[in-house]
């Protein structure tokens, strides 16, 4: 995947790429920490903002919203 090309997407991304470099052999665990740098990517943008940041869940939820979107749109 290219790296985005508009915030908060980049930050998120390059979020993303940090942990998953840091990957060990137990999947529960990074997915884990997976889901933390991202929450604590979109917290850091929306405190520079000035917007209520989005609660964990929130960003699991959306997590599991683009991996079904991203199911139905491969060919």
């Amino acid at each position: 995947m290219n790296r985005p090309t508009s915030e908060p997407a980049q930050q998120i991304y390059d979020a993303l790429v940090a942990e998953q470099r840091k990957r060990g052999a137990d999947p529960k665990v990074w997915q884990a920490r997976e889901l933390d740098a991202v929450h604590q990517a979109a917290v850091r943008y929306c405190d520079a903002l000035r917007i209520k940041p989005p609660t964990r869940e929130m960003v699991r939820q959306c997590e599991a919203q683009a991996l079904v979107y991203g199911a139905e749109v491969r060919p």
